[in-house]
């Protein structure tokens, strides 16, 4: 939902609507759209905006990985990518309609559980397992939105957080607290894969060459399996997907952290 209402933000730039709709329909309504379907019911979430639309040849690429229609710096094809794999790992689908001059609607269906889901022990287990810490955590990510959500998680659980919104400004960043005298040195760093100015990757490189033992977390959506060969060859052990998962990304902070053998 947060890289369609991006996506919808950046296709209306003099501004317009964007609408995010729910409800439940029957498993018979889908099937006669798409054949594969086959839950009784699914819940239909609509996010829909009034920007400037797609045409067919757009609209035909709008899921491939690294499509991107923004012009460089702005985009890196991947978030409609990464919401195309999310949904199809619940099992659901997504259909996409839009005009040039019109607007364009994501119609994102996903199957009603027939289950009851339980998410006390879930919630129970984390707070053991998890208990936060006082480090400091240098996020670089570029996406103002999971910034300051992901900061925002950090501090409720006790981390100090720097943050910068480039891979340039997050190699000073992190260049500048080690050469600090006082100990307030970086203990941490997460870092998106597609930045601009400095990629992921040359951020990790570029770290590296500092402190050779600097705690880095990649974050992406996707990673190219020989990109991640790559890094893993140049010792980088510890990555998360994106969108952020709370949870996800504060079990492996600590798992870094408390790893003596971590790199």
């Amino acid at each position: 939902l947060l890289d369609l209402a991006l996506n919808a933000r950046d296709a209306m730039p003099k501004g317009g609507v964007l609408s995010i709709t729910s409800t439940i329909i029957p498993g018979n309504t889908v099937r006669s759209k798409i054949l594969k379907s086959f839950a009784p019911e699914y819940i239909l979430v609509r996010v829909t905006d009034t920007g400037t639309g797609m045409d067919e040849w757009t609209k035909q690429r709008v899921f491939d990985p690294f499509f991107t229609t923004k012009r460089p710096g702005k985009g890196t094809g991947l978030g409609l990518a990464l919401v195309y794999s999310i949904i199809e790992s619940y099992n659901g689908f997504v259909d996409v309609e839009s005009e040039p001059g019109i607007g364009t609607t994501f119609s994102i269906y996903l199957p009603v559980p027939q289950t009851e889901v339980t998410l006390t022990d879930i919630s129970t287990r984390t707070e053991i397992e998890d208990p936060g810490g006082s480090e400091t955590i240098l996020i670089i990510e570029d996406e103002e939105m999971l910034l300051d959500s992901l900061k925002s998680t950090l501090l409720e659980r006790g981390y100090s957080v720097v943050t910068a919104r480039d891979g340039e400004e997050g190699v000073q960043m992190y260049s500048l607290r080690a050469r600090d005298l006082f100990g307030n040195g970086i203990d941490v760093v997460i870092s998106d894969l597609g930045l601009p100015k400095l990629s992921g990757d040359e951020v990790f490189k570029k770290i590296r060459s500092i402190n050779p033992e600097a705690k880095i977390i990649l974050a992406s959506g996707f990673i190219d399996p020989t990109v991640k060969m790559e890094l893993k060859k140049a010792g980088l052990k510890y990555f998360v997907q994106k969108p952020y998962s709370p949870d996800k990304v504060i079990q492996t902070i600590r798992q870094i952290l408390d790893d003596d053998n971590g790199d």
